[in-house]
């Protein structure tokens, strides 16, 4: 049993450091971050606004389509201003990253 705990624990603590090099702001335990991406175009108005979502599940499992140009199109938007990504995560087992495009 001791060996069981011991390989879950080291298991446990792999994967919180995977993570928090993967991420620019990453909880150990609770992440819940908003950020800016390096796209702004001052010369498109924030006219629009639409969101995607992508899900990870124990590293194991990814679901979501965070492509831009399909956001965009979806929502009408053909000049993007700038993009936000929004990051929940609960002990690197659960995450989900959010992107917001605004747009015209």
């Amino acid at each position: 049993m001791k060996t069981i705990s011991f390989v879950f624990f080291q298991f446990i603590l792999i994967m919180l450091l995977a993570i928090n090099v993967s991420a620019s702001t990453m909880g150990a335990v609770v992440t819940l971050t908003s950020e800016p991406t390096d796209i702004v175009q001052n010369n498109v108005k924030e006219l629009k606004q639409d969101k995607i979502s992508t899900l990870s599940i124990l590293g194991l499992f990814a679901f979501g389509d965070s492509r831009i140009d399909a956001l965009a199109k979806k929502a009408g938007i053909t000049k993007i201003h700038h993009i936000d990504k929004d990051t929940f995560s609960i002990l690197g087992i659960f995450v989900q990253e959010t992107f917001t495009v605004y747009g015209e």
